[in-house]
């Protein structure tokens, strides 16, 4: 797929890609030593029901942010003609696809 960014249609959305990208992270990012520690910890710094809370919000998570990701790359950006609509919408498939990446790494 090839498009031509010039000339711009919608400088706020192409304004709103370059906010996008410089608001990047990654979950490596993310400090999760403490977290680990309360989790490994069995003295009850996590309360059995608060670990299948948790387990089964990362499961939500992790298939919500695929659906996400998939309808904004074959439901959406697919019927978008302006070039710089789709760089955001690409971009937020991209932080769709971070956010997955984040429920790995914990």
């Amino acid at each position: 797929m090839f498009f031509n960014i010039l000339p711009l249609k919608y400088q706020w959305a192409y304004d709103i890609y370059k906010t996008m990208k410089a608001n990047h992270w990654e979950p490596e990012d993310i400090p999760m030593g403490k977290d680990r520690e309360q989790w490994v910890d069995q003295s009850g710094a996590i309360s059995e029901i608060d670990r299948w809370i948790i387990k089964m919000a990362i499961g939500y998570f992790s298939a919500a942010e695929g659906i996400v990701g998939d309808n904004i790359i074959h439901a959406v950006r697919e019927l978008i003609t302006a070039s710089e609509v789709k760089l955001v919408l690409g971009r937020h498939a991209h932080e769709e696809n971070i956010h997955a990446d984040s429920l790995v790494y914990m």
